[in-house]
């Protein structure tokens, strides 16, 4: 009995892969439509979750919200503590699979 060929594809639909991949990069220069949200940690004990990706499906046009954001994290920033980043899985994946897809095309 012939064997069947092992695909040369990547699976790319298993979310968790996207999270191992992710977990130790960086963040500080994300694209505003790769964010899920962004939580500020005030010295005070607050925590504000600014809920970017729903703020861009509600129709926010990406580069006026990124000034703004960028514009209240300046005015704020005597008062924060720490900012962490949250990757959209879901974006980012609808970025990266065409990409990945054209580029593993003819292997």
């Amino acid at each position: 009995m012939a064997r069947k060929p092992k695909s040369k594809r990547i699976n790319l639909n298993y979310k968790g892969q996207w999270r191992e991949i992710l977990k130790d990069v960086e963040k500080e220069q994300v694209p505003i439509n790769l964010l899920d949200c962004i939580v500020l940690k005030l010295l005070d004990g607050t925590e504000i979750t600014v809920e970017v990706k729903k703020m861009l499906d509600d129709g926010e046009n990406g580069e006026d919200l990124q000034r703004d954001i960028s514009a209240k994290l300046a005015k704020l920033d005597h008062l924060i503590e720490q900012v962490d980043f949250f990757i959209s899985i879901e974006s980012l994946d609808k970025v990266i699979k065409p990409i990945t897809a054209d580029i593993l095309k003819d292997l």
